[in-house]
Formats: structure tokens, sequence, C-alpha cells
């Protein structure tokens, strides 16, 4: 019987270590192709090829185009893009660089406004919710 246990109990922190290795977001971003996070009020979507978006999901706000990398051996991704905003005012060229800590998380079905999403299906049914989720830094590079 304790055998059983002891079997028992390895697998289920088999299974336990798997699925969390499963939910960092880079690995996700490599088996998925792509990985959307919405703060309620925008998303950010990082795609395998490397870029990156991030637009509101209503009808006003900030948009970001542009490009992605993960630091090595961090949760830390680093975004270059062109600033803009939908239905507002904002300068012609506002470049700047975004520092993200993303931590590990899991994949939970869209809510309303993200299912609604001006944008389109950018959630495919699916947001990622990390642990925790921080702006680090946003410097303008021009």
């Amino acid at each position: 019987m304790r055998r059983l246990f002891l079997t028992l109990l390895s697998l289920f922190v088999l299974a336990a270590a798997l699925r969390a290795e499963d939910l960092d977001p880079a690995r996700a971003i490599e088996k998925r192709g792509s990985l959307a996070i919405s703060d309620g009020f925008s998303y950010y979507l990082f795609r395998k090829d490397g870029t990156f978006e991030s637009k509101p999901l209503g009808l006003s706000g900030r948009t970001i185009e542009g490009t992605w990398e993960k630091k090595p051996g961090r949760k830390t991704f680093v975004i270059q893009g062109n600033w803009g905003w939908v239905n507002g005012v904002g300068p012609a060229h506002d470049r700047r660089r975004m520092v993200l800590s993303i931590s590990s998380g899991e994949f939970r079905k869209e809510n309303d406004m993200e299912r609604h999403c001006v944008w389109g299906d950018v959630f495919k049914g699916e947001v990622f919710k990390p642990n925790s989720f921080l702006i680090g830094e946003v410097t303008p590079l021009d």
C-alpha cells in the first residue's frame, strides 16, 4: 500500500512539474505560435516570429507595433516599437522600449470584453493569465 501511495505521489509531482513547465510564457509562445495577455484594458500579443502588438480592447487607447525578445534565463521581455493612439491625439513618431516581467501562469477562457475585442479574434478563445505581470520600464528611443 505504501509503495502504491509513493508511486501515485511521484506521478502527481511529475505531472505538476510538467504542467508548470508548459505554462512558462516563452515556452507557450514557442509551442502555440503566439501568446495573448490582457490587463482588462489592452491586449499584449507576442508572436513566435518576434513581432509584438498591443491595442485597446475597446474603441480608444494606446497602440504598440514592434518586436520583442526575451532576456536569457529570465522572464523578462523587451519590446521595441512604435507607440500610437486609436481615436485620440498622439505624436506622429513615438518609438519606445518597454520591459515586461511575465511570470508563469495558466490559460483561461476569454471574458466578454476580450471576446468582443474590436480588433477581431486576438485571443482565439484563451488568454494567458500570468501570476504576475509587471511593466518595469518604458523609455523613449528617439
